[in-house]
């Protein structure tokens, strides 16, 4: 009977258990972003080889098959917010065709898939550390947006790539207001109008402050708009401008946290000059959020 049990056990261990090793860690950051970093690790990544992303849902879980060191597995990448400003990363790892005896073996002898899992968290871990020295997020709490009457230029980029957009044009658009004696009333700013999540695309109005008159001058690219207040949640960007879009996945984590529903088109104000140089980390940014109607 006794045996029976054992035995019983053994089975439903080996059967049942989620992955043939796991290993997980906390870290200081949002779910968001902790998820696209995730997705840039084993995109970029020289060591590993994604041959099939199996499935995702943003801001959760990735799953993937690669070959790392001549060996196939099957990963699941898990993201969980812990509080507003943390969140647990936990790698669930098989070896497919050797999965039963990994699982056998395991507390026996150490097996190439521990090995490989700590060698990719660790990994993971230290690129991940890095990048976050590289700025800093606070927020604040909800808030109220500045109303502004503006010059914008519409464009389209990714997150990522909005600050390289923003440069692209910054000297297009203040040539024409300097050319017509147009003064900047604020600092410049971003209102996204658009974001596809799926494709990881943004549209976004690159605007600077002016005084709103009857004689503005024309231009056949740049436009004036009156960016309206609105009840938002507000976040503090410290940073190269580059990685902004990190605060965004902060606002959503407090957001959920809160039970509040956003419209995820966010308004950034910026506050420094990057073509002053300077620590990147004391360039700041004032992020707005709109909550949903």
């Amino acid at each position: 009977m006794v045996l029976a049990l054992l035995l019983a056990g053994t089975a439903t261990y080996l059967f049942l258990k989620p992955a043939d090793y796991i290993a997980a860690f906390n870290t200081e950051t949002s779910t968001g972003n902790l998820f696209h970093e995730i997705n840039a690790y084993t995109t970029l990544s020289d060591s590993l080889t994604v041959k099939n992303e199996i499935a995702r849902e943003e801001y959760r879980y990735i799953e993937q098959e690669i070959a790392f060191k001549e060996r196939n597995y099957k990963l699941r990448w898990e993201v969980e917010q812990l509080t507003d400003s943390s969140s647990r990363v936990t790698l669930k790892v098989t070896e497919p065709g050797n999965s039963l005896r990994n699982r056998a073996l395991m507390y026996f002898e150490e097996l190439p898939v521990e090995l490989h899992t700590k060698e990719l968290i660790y990994d993971f871990k230290d690129i991940l550390d890095d990048n976050l020295d590289r700025f800093r997020v606070r927020v604040v709490g909800e808030s109220v947006s500045p109303d502004s009457f503006c010059a914008c230029y519409s464009t389209t980029s990714t997150p990522e790539k909005k600050a390289r957009e923003m440069m692209r044009h910054y000297n297009y658009i203040t040539g024409f207001l300097n050319k017509h004696e147009l003064p900047l009333r604020g600092n410049p700013m971003v209102q996204v109008t658009d974001y596809n999540e799926e494709t990881n695309e943004i549209a976004f109005d690159f605007c600077f402050p002016v005084d709103q008159t009857d004689s503005l001058p024309e231009h056949p690219e740049i436009f004036y708009k009156k960016i309206e207040a609105s009840p938002s949640i507000k976040a503090v960007f410290n940073g190269n401008y580059i990685h902004s879009n990190r605060a965004w996945y902060s606002i959503y984590d407090y957001a959920v946290k809160r039970d509040k529903e956003l419209a995820k088109l966010p308004l950034e104000i910026y506050h420094d000059n990057p073509n002053q140089g300077g620590n990147e980390l004391a360039w700041t940014t004032e992020i707005f959020m709109p909550l949903a109607n």
